[in-house]
């Protein structure tokens, strides 16, 4: 008969278990930590990227600002002939055309600032505004973006005004005997309101009676709006000012603390 014997197996020793176990304790956590190191660089790469394309968006803003400001700095000067004018036309026919053509070219306007927003949209949108560990820069653009949101509520308080004066306009202007005069002061191109007085003053060569009504309840509540209308402009241009400053100061942080020179 014969006897199979079971080969002789080797205990380990504690030590080397506890070897083994450390190796792969070791092996574990070194995969983890480079696994954590890739992450970060690939979100520090994407931090950065994100970094470059707001600046862009920042200095498309800054240019947005300039233009707007200009404009509405011209359609308040525009809108302050108007009131001269109207305020002396009951008895003065040149001053009552030119107040007229001065408010269809002037007063019915307001020159909005409309932000770049790609980067900051993409970046709630995908939840990146985490990747920013600059807490100077993100406190910074949470005030921008909120502040343009401000902007877009005084522009509203504006056309709110804006519109209120058309409305009212029909009670003040004899239309249908001047509309050759009211085609004349909106024939040049959008946004050029930079216009000598003698140009308004060539078309006002042929029309009929400006005025429907020369009654003060009818004329002061206009004249008072207009210049309602006015003040808001003036504020809404000198915030777009402030907020330009923003846009500035905003890009010189970005640029410092991340490093960026002309990317």
């Amino acid at each position: 008969m014969e006897v199979h014997h079971h080969p002789h197996v080797e205990k380990k020793s504690f030590k080397e278990y506890l070897l083994e176990g450390l190796m792969i304790f070791v092996a574990v956590t070194m995969g983890y930590i480079a696994e954590n190191v890739r992450e970060n660089i690939t979100d520090n790469h994407k931090e950065r990227e994100y970094m470059i394309s707001m600046l862009s968006d920042l200095e498309k803003d800054t240019l947005s600002l300039d233009q707007a400001v200009a404009i509405n700095k011209l359609l308040i000067l525009g809108t302050d002939s108007t009131i001269n004018y109207l305020s002396r036309a009951s008895n003065n026919e040149e001053n009552a055309k030119l107040g007229l053509m001065y408010f269809f070219k002037y007063c019915q306007n307001v020159r909005a600032f409309l932000s770049a927003d790609g980067t900051i949209t993409q970046l709630k949108n995908n939840g990146g505004l985490q990747l920013i560990k600059d807490k100077e820069v993100i406190n910074k653009i949470n005030i921008y973006y909120r502040d343009n949101l401000r902007l877009q509520g005084t522009e509203n308080s504006v056309r709110e005004f804006s519109n209120t004066n058309n409305k009212k306009a029909g009670e003040v202007f004899n239309y249908m005997s001047n509309k050759n005069l009211i085609d004349s002061a909106n024939l040049c191109k959008e946004y050029n309101y930079d216009l000598p007085l003698s140009r308004l003053q060539s078309w006002a060569k042929s029309s009929g009676p400006i005025l429907l009504t020369k009654d003060a309840k009818v004329l002061s509540p206009f004249l008072n709006n207009l210049n309602a209308t006015m003040g808001f402009m003036i504020g809404y241009s000198g915030t777009m000012e402030s907020q330009k400053q923003s846009a500035k100061d905003l890009i010189k942080t970005i640029k410092e603390n991340y490093s960026i020179k002309n990317e």
